[in-house]
């Protein structure tokens, strides 16, 4: 097998596993800042009360 082809996959396989990293990263600050919002929302109207 030749060199360059074995480091190609493993940065292939690098990027791969960063990507889908970020891409679960992204969804936990999503579903964070929603959390948040929610909380906000709910402390502001319960102190308008």
């Amino acid at each position: 097998m030749p060199k360059h082809t074995k480091k190609r996959s493993t940065i292939f396989i690098l990027v791969t596993t960063i990507g889908s990293f970020l891409d679960g990263f992204w969804h936990g600050v999503a579903f964070i800042s929603v959390v948040a919002w929610i909380v906000i929302a709910l402390e502001l109207s319960s102190s308008n009360r």
